[in-house]
This record gives C-alpha cells, sequence and structure tokens, in this order.
C-alpha cells in the first residue's frame, strides 16, 4: 500500500509560492490540495512544496523537506504542519521562515535564513525561535517539547508572553496549556535516543515508483548552492546517496554529529 504526506492549502486564493521540495519519503507522497492547484496530486522526489500549504505525514516514516535557502525539515510519521509563510532573497541569502506545527514531532535544520533571522514554528501552546543549528520539536495536545541540539540559540515563548533564551546545546525547554513554560533542563541520552528514533526511517515495502523524477536512494545535495531562474533547486542537485545499513537515512550523519544519537552535554 503507497504511503502517503497530504497536504492542503491554507487559502487556495493566495499565488502559490515556492518553499522547498520533498527531498526524501517512504514511497508515494499525497497532496490534496494546494495554492493554484485544484484537486488531488501524488508527489515524489523532486517536487516542490510551497508557502500557505499544510502538510501531514501519513506514512510510517518521515518525510524531508529541502527548502530553497538550505534549511531542513524532517516530519515525523502522524504530524500535521503548515508554511505559513517562506520568502527568501537567494542574493542577499536572507528571507523569513514560519511554521505552524499543529502536532507531532518535527526537526528543523537552520539555512542562510536562520543566520540571521528566527525560523519560528508556532504550536498550540507557545512558539519556538531557533537560530541555526538543530532543534527538535514535539508537539501533542496540551504540551509541546523543544530540545536544543545544536547552534546559536533557541528562544521559547509561551502564551503569557513569557520569553526565555538558550544557548547551549542538550538543553531542552517545557511548554504546556497552563500558558507557561519550565526553566531550561537537560536533554537525556534516553529521552533524545527516543526522539530521534522516531525520526528514523523505517523498512518498507517501496511502491512501484516509475513516476518519479528522482529514484529510490536520492536525496537533495546541500553541498551546492544556486537556484534556479524558476526559483527552484535545479535538478541536478539531486544526489545518489547509498547506504548499505538502512537506505535513505539522514539520520545517521545527524547522530554522527551527536555521537551515535547522544548529546554531548558539557559538565556543569
Amino acid at each position: 500500500m503507497s504511503t502517503s504526506l497530504t497536504s492542503g492549502a491554507v487559502s487556495a486564493q493566495q499565488p502559490a509560492e515556492p518553499a522547498g521540495v520533498i527531498s526524501a519519503s517512504q514511497g508515494a507522497t499525497r497532496s490534496l490540495s494546494a495554492p493554484g492547484r485544484a484537486g488531488e496530486k501524488i508527489l515524489y522526489l523532486g517536487d516542490q512544496t510551497y508557502r500557505n500549504e499544510t502538510l501531514r505525514n501519513e506514512t510510517s516514516g518521515p518525510t524531508h523537506i529541502m527548502f530553497l535557502d538550505q534549511s531542513s525539515l524532517t516530519i515525523g510519521p502522524g504530524a500535521e504542519l503548515t508554511i505559513d509563510e517562506f520568502v527568501y532573497d537567494p542574493g542577499t541569502r536572507q528571507g523569513k521562515i514560519s511554521l505552524n506545527l499543529v502536532k507531532g514531532l518535527v526537526r528543523v535544520v537552520g539555512g542562510d535564513i536562520s543566520k540571521t533571522n528566527e525560523t519560528t514554528i508556532k504550536t498550540p501552546v507557545g512558539t519556538i525561535g531557533i537560530r541555526g543549528g538543530i532543534t527538535v520539536i514535539d508537539s501533542q495536545i496540551s504540551t509541546t517539547r523543544a530540545e536544543y541540539l545544536f547552534g546559536q540559540s533557541m528562544r521559547t515563548t509561551d502564551q503569557n508572553g513569557n520569553t526565555q533564551t538558550v544557548t547551549r546545546a542538550g538543553f531542552g525547554v517545557d511548554l504546556n496549556s497552563s500558558g507557561d513554560q519550565s526553566p531550561p533542563r537537560r536533554t537525556t541520552a534516553s529521552d533524545l535516543s527516543s526522539l530521534l528514533n522516531r525520526l528514523e526511517t523505517q523498512p518498507t515495502q517501496q511502491p512501484n515508483r516509475a513516476q518519479s523524477p528522482a529514484p529510490p536512494g536520492q536525496l537533495i545535495s546541500t553541498g551546492n548552492r544556486g537556484v534556479s531562474p524558476n526559483n527552484t533547486i535545479a535538478p541536478d542537485r539531486l544526489k545518489s546517496v547509498t547506504d548499505t545499513n538502512s537506505g535513505v537515512n539522514p539520520q545517521l550523519t545527524l547522530k554522527d554529529i551527536l555521537g551515535n544519537g547522544t548529546t554531548p552535554i558539557p559538565a556543569s
């Protein structure tokens, strides 16, 4: 059975603005609707995602999106979010990214935009602002858990307007429906491993991919810069990746950075 990532436009009357591409997914993905397009569409590797598009991952594994500024987003199984805003000037390498995470687990890896302007992720109980680096966010009905793994800083704002900034890797913050948030607390190795395992690619029977513009085992290369004239990621930036352990699995790279799934937490 084909796995799917369903998507729907927040407002079909707003112009379609490309934000990024599907860079990895288990099987085909399905778009229920998108700005400027009527009806459903099957999405494959290399297909675009758009500003004002809502994504719901209905697969048993993660779906990866590469944005035009080199930011990347990993959407865990069952997660739902909207790309509220994406603006990017490749000349100045500046812009704005705003996501609305309705529920579920995501990993955000900052690109050009987050070096000078926060990437913001809104959840039902607060907002997380990310400057560079890597952050994992888990949004449930009444709580949001934000784990700062690497980069410049993570700023959390609760529903009461209280704000705090975390600059030390290996610490996280919990926000809740009461409107407040916890002080920064250490991320344990077991908790981090549990979160990252939920973002692992799960082995599955792959469907017929004959129509896909990029065959299985391909990811968007982050090693080359530049955006094609029509504001899309150029096809020649599709890069073959071979992983004899678990196939297409960018998570292995992250685990290498973090030390096989454990956060390098310095001594007090």
